[in-house]
């Protein structure tokens, strides 16, 4: 479970991630 959590937020991270750079 604490592998699961941060993979998937890793990888909405890397989808959403692109936005979130172009927010910062």
């Amino acid at each position: 479970i604490s592998y699961s959590i941060p993979f998937t937020v890793s990888a909405t991270r890397v989808t959403t991630g692109q936005t979130d750079l172009e927010k910062t």
